[in-house]
C-alpha cells in the first residue's frame, strides 16, 4: 500500500505542486491584503512554478497574463502589451532565424568551409573554430551555437592525435576556445544575446522622446570592432597558455605534418558529404543576407520615410 502511494506520488508530484501552492500560500493574500501583497503572491506561486517546472516554461510565463489581472494587481489592458512590444519581436524574429539556421545544417555547412578553408596547424584550426563560432554567435544563441560547433570541435581534437601526453591540455584548449568565442559573438551584435535586446529595451523607455537611441547599426558599429580584438586577444591567451611552443614554430614535426594531413582530408571529407547546397539552405541563407542588410539599413529606412509612413514602422518590425 505504502509503495503505490509512493509511486502515486512520484508520478504526480507536478499536478499536486500546481494544485497545492496557491492552496498553501492563500494566506499571504488574505492576511496581507492590498496589491503589494497580492503581487507578492503571484510572484511566489510563478518562482516556485518556474524553479520545478511544473508546468512547461511557457505556460508559466503566460501565467502573469492571468493570474495579475484576477489578483487585481494590474489590469489586463496594462499587462498584456508587455508580452509584443517591438523589443520582444526582434527577441522572437532572431530566434525564429536561428531556428532556422539550424534546422537546414547551414550552421555544419559555414563552419566546415571555414575550417577547410585556414591552414591545418593546431593554432589556425582554432582561429578557424573561434571565428566560425564567433560569427555564428552573432546571429544566434550563445548557447545553441556552441552546441553546434562541439561535435565539430571534438573530431578535431581526436584527429589531432588524442593520445598523445598533450591530449587533455589539447581539448581542454579547444573547449574553452568554443566557449569563450561563442559569449565574445554573443556580444557583437544586438541580436547576439538576450541581455543586448533588452538593453536596447531599456534605453528607449528610458530615453523615450530624446535622440538617444539604440539600432543595429550603431551597435554593431561599436560592439563588432571590440568583439574582434577581444577574439583576437582570446586566441593569443589560449596559445601562450596551451600551445606555446607551436606558437612560435615556423616549422612543424614529421608527425604534426602527417596528423594536419589527415585533419585536412577529414575537414574535407565531411564538408563534401553535406553535398551540393540544398534549396533549403539557400533559401535561409537568402533571407539570412537579406535579414542582415535590413537589420543594418532600418535606421536609415526610417529616417528617409515620411513621418506618417515612419510611425506604422516599428523599429523591430524587420525580423517578423
Amino acid at each position: 500500500m505504502n509503495a503505490s502511494i509512493i509511486t502515486w506520488l512520484t508520478q504526480r508530484w507536478r499536478l499536486l505542486l500546481v494544485i497545492l501552492t496557491p492552496l498553501v500560500l492563500l494566506p499571504l493574500p488574505i492576511l496581507i491584503n492590498n496589491p503589494q501583497g497580492r503581487c507578492g503572491y503571484v510572484v511566489i506561486i510563478l518562482s516556485i512554478y518556474w524553479i520545478t517546472e511544473a508546468i512547461p516554461l511557457p505556460v508559466t510565463s503566460l501565467l502573469p497574463l492571468i493570474l495579475f489581472p484576477m489578483a487585481g494587481v494590474l489590469t489586463a489592458e496594462v499587462v498584456a502589451p508587455h508580452y509584443f512590444k517591438d523589443i520582444i519581436a526582434l527577441f522572437f524574429g532572431s530566434m525564429a532565424f536561428g531556428y532556422a539556421v539550424e534546422s537546414v545544417n547551414l550552421h555544419r555547412r559555414i563552419a566546415l568551409f571555414v575550417l577547410s578553408w585556414v591552414g591545418t596547424g593546431t593554432k589556425w584550426i582554432m582561429a578557424g573554430l573561434m571565428g566560425a563560432t564567433a560569427f555564428l554567435s552573432m546571429w544566434i544563441n550563445n548557447t545553441a551555437s556552441t552546441s553546434i560547433m562541439l561535435p565539430v570541435t571534438l573530431a578535431i581534437v581526436d584527429e589531432l592525435s588524442v593520445y598523445n601526453k598533450n591530449s587533455l591540455d589539447r581539448r581542454q584548449r579547444f573547449l574553452l576556445a568554443i566557449a569563450y568565442s561563442s559569449s565574445i559573438g554573443g556580444l557583437s551584435s544586438l541580436v547576439g544575446t538576450t541581455p543586448n535586446i533588452y538593453l536596447k529595451g531599456f534605453i528607449d523607455s528610458k530615453y523615450n522622446g530624446t535622440n538617444f537611441r539604440i539600432n543595429f547599426l550603431n551597435f554593431l558599429l561599436f560592439a563588432l570592432p571590440v568583439g574582434i580584438l577581444m577574439l583576437i586577444f582570446c586566441w593569443l591567451w589560449l596559445q601562450l597558455c596551451y600551445n606555446r611552443k607551436e606558437l612560435f614554430q615556423c616549422r612543424p614535426s614529421v608527425e604534426t605534418r602527417k596528423s594536419q594531413v589527415k585533419l585536412k582530408a577529414l575537414l574535407t571529407k565531411q564538408y563534401r558529404d553535406l553535398g551540393r547546397p540544398k534549396w533549403s539552405e539557400l533559401s535561409v541563407g537568402i533571407i539570412f543576407i537579406i535579414l542582415i542588410v535590413l537589420w543594418i539599413t532600418t535606421h536609415v529606412i526610417q529616417t528617409a520615410l515620411k513621418p506618417s509612413v515612419n510611425r506604422s514602422l516599428p523599429s523591430a518590425s524587420t525580423p517578423i
